[in-house]
């Protein structure tokens, strides 16, 4: 058998689940005889009323090009911007993962925590996810399969603290500061232990550590950045 097996009987197992509740399914290799021009081919598409679900299986940890690759394929998705797959677009992620998996340490992989957490920072907007909690029987069967629905939401905060480089206020010892663009943050130790944290000269606030504190800065800019709904 090919190396990617697992990886193809997973797939084909859960588009078989789908299959039995009614969605009409198209596994990759149907997907690559109909179609030639994606950059980017899922492990099938499954349709159901207004659902187009774009299936990934997700077995080991993907890193570097092969996971942000996997991350935008799976934002597109559930964005609703993906092209078109033999005729239908789709409107959600769909995710199929085991919930015991294993690294080759023995270590366990919460594959729907890291991917949710990768997923929330590269996207901009919302993206709508399904997930397939699969259960494996024996060595090479598949057992029982748990479908559910999630809306992820983007981590504009998160993505802001990335890009924050803290640094010693030279203007004013025992503060740290970090710019974003136009705005300007400091945290500082209180004498009580708590940490205050305040952008640019707006009143700030205390947080229990120095990681809150800056995260609260990052939260407070990325209340800055969304932009504001018109009055109708």
């Amino acid at each position: 058998p090919p190396l990617s097996w697992r990886h193809d009987l997973l797939a084909a197992g859960v588009l078989a689940e789908l299959h039995k509740e009614g969605w009409t399914v198209f596994p990759e290799r149907e997907i690559r005889q109909r179609q030639s021009d994606l950059a980017k081919y899922p492990d099938g598409i499954a349709v159901k009323g207004a659902d187009v679900a774009w299936l990934e299986v997700e077995r080991a940890t993907k890193t570097g090009p092969n996971g942000r690759q996997l991350v935008a394929a799976l934002c597109a998705a559930g964005e609703g911007t993906a092209s078109a797959v033999v005729g239908h677009k789709p409107t959600v992620a769909l995710v199929a993962y085991q919930p015991d998996a294993i690294d080759t340490r023995g270590c366990a992989i919460n594959h729907r925590a890291r991917i949710t957490t990768a997923v929330a920072n590269a996207t901009k907007t919302k993206v709508k996810m399904m997930w397939a909690a699969c259960e494996l029987r024996g060595p090479a069967g598949l057992g029982k399969v748990t479908f559910a629905r999630e809306t992820i939401e983007a981590d504009l905060a998160g993505a802001i603290l990335k890009r924050m480089e803290w640094r010693e206020n030279p203007e004013e010892e025992g503060v740290l500061v970090a710019s974003y663009g136009e705005r300007l943050g400091a945290v500082w130790e209180e004498e009580d232990g708590f940490w205050g944290y305040q952008v640019d000269s707006r009143p700030g606030g205390l947080a229990d550590t120095e990681a809150d504190a800056k995260r609260a800065c990052a939260v407070e800019i990325a209340s800055m950045s969304k932009p504001t709904s018109k009055a109708k």
